[in-house]
């Protein structure tokens, strides 16, 4: 009888395994043959990356047919090189960068006409961040000191140099350093870098939050120089308020940019679709991990006067549904 019933018992052990088997595989392969999609963003602490995070949320909620990853990457310049090699579906950068790739022109060796242009995802300024109390008061006061200006090759890297550039500034005046942005936050609160350049929205979590314990400051640019390099540049003077962050008792200028998402023009027209209808039917997904998501929309045709970068069908497909043709 014992026996009889230890055989039972393995038969039901068996059989259960054997069940959990089949929803296991079965599931597995549901998930497998989701669509992936790679969203490039940039170091952790930035709301490139955030908005990112943001965008694969929505997608991955409102559309369970795709596996949307949010990625940390370098930044602009290397979401433009991703998506051109086709190493990722999508990315965060600015019209600025995306131009100079599709031209072909420095720091880009070879045209890359292979981008197309996604959403309009705000307007970004390159935070120059020092604590309150430092005695650097204007971008020539950076020389010798020790300033964070991003991953290598990323466009905070290009675009501190740029503003050095026009203030008759070289890189090797300053005491570069290549960290993250929440890392260098965190070095300019123990005093390991005299200031920090951040390409952000307004506001920058990583500033905000090194705020909380430290007062900080905005090194302003000069606006002359910022408006004059406007056109040639291809940016926007931007006005920073005071008391935008704490310890800001000050407004600074900014250099700022369009940022929008791009796209490979082999992406499939209808994903693309899909994509920009979910995200922009649902902005209140983005809105509550960032506040600049509710800025997140379809690109204006004056907006795309700033570059010759073609829009992407399946943008422009939502484009009609909503009423906008381009």
């Amino acid at each position: 009888m014992k026996k009889g019933r230890m055989v039972f018992l393995l038969k039901g052990i068996l059989l259960i395994s054997l069940v959990c088997s089949l929803i296991f595989l079965l599931s597995s392969a549901a998930f497998s043959q989701k669509k992936r999609i790679s969203i490039g963003g940039a170091s952790a602490g930035g709301s490139f990356y955030v908005i990112s995070v943001a965008m694969a949320d929505t997608i991955n909620r409102f559309l369970p047919e795709y596996n949307a990853i949010a990625l940390e990457t370098g930044g602009a310049l290397e979401n433009i090189r991703l998506i051109a090699k086709g190493e990722i579906e999508t990315g965060v950068a600015n019209m600025r960068d995306a131009t100079l790739a599709y031209k072909g022109e420095k720091p880009f060796m070879t045209p890359l006409k292979n981008l197309r242009l996604g959403l309009y995802v705000g307007t970004y300024i390159l935070h120059v961040v020092v604590l309150e109390r430092s005695k650097i008061k204007t971008i020539e006061d950076l020389k010798g000191k020790i300033v964070n200006i991003g991953a290598p090759g990323s466009i905070v890297a290009s675009t501190t140099e740029a503003i050095l550039r026009l203030n008759n500034i070289s890189m090797k005046d300053i005491k570069v350093r290549h960290m993250g942005i929440s890392e260098s936050m965190e070095a300019m609160g123990d005093g390991l870098i005299d200031a920090a350049c951040i390409y952000s929205a307004i506001p920058a979590s990583a500033i905000t939050s090194l705020a909380v314990k430290q007062n900080v400051r905005l090194v302003s640019v000069d606006e002359k120089i910022l408006k004059n390099a406007g056109t040639k540049e291809n940016i926007l003077c931007y006005y920073v308020p005071p008391n935008t962050y704490r310890g800001q008792n000050e407004g600074a200028f900014a250099w700022a940019v369009v940022t929008t998402t791009y796209y490979n023009e082999v992406t499939s027209a209808e994903d693309v679709y899909k994509w920009t209808k979910a995200i922009l039917e649902h902005k209140d997904m983005l809105v509550k991990v960032h506040p600049s998501g509710k800025e997140v929309r379809l690109v204006t045709k004056e907006e795309l006067e700033i570059s010759p970068i073609p829009t992407h069908p399946g943008v422009i497909k939502y484009g009609k549904e909503v009423g906008i043709s381009y």
